[in-house]
């Protein structure tokens, strides 16, 4: 038999979605409905092989496959490339999520 903390069987689990539900649609204030609800994010980085400098790499970050900023300049490693467009990435996300 399979159990759940704290010792609940199966069956009697209630059910996520009818409690969720009730949050949304009860006398919830309007951020907590934002809370609950998941919006993942849109942005992609994407680090590729530079197609000028061979050996070398570039980043771009897109949305719905639209380059929205990429490197100015390219990196001598995957890693170092990475480490760059990571730090564009989450301005660009934390930009996105203050306003939604």
């Amino acid at each position: 038999m399979l159990y759940f903390w704290p010792r609940m069987r199966l069956g009697t689990v209630p059910d996520l979605q009818a409690t969720l539900g009730s949050i949304a649609d009860g006398p919830a204030s309007p951020h907590m409905r934002e809370m609950i609800t998941f919006k993942p994010n849109p942005h992609k980085l994407r680090i590729t092989p530079s197609s000028k400098e061979p050996g070398r790499f570039d980043w771009s970050v897109t949305r719905d496959d639209i380059v929205v900023r990429q490197s100015a300049r390219s990196f001598g490693s995957e890693g170092a490339s990475e480490a760059s467009g990571d730090a564009a990435f989450r301005e660009i996300t934390s930009k996105w999520l203050s306003g939604r």
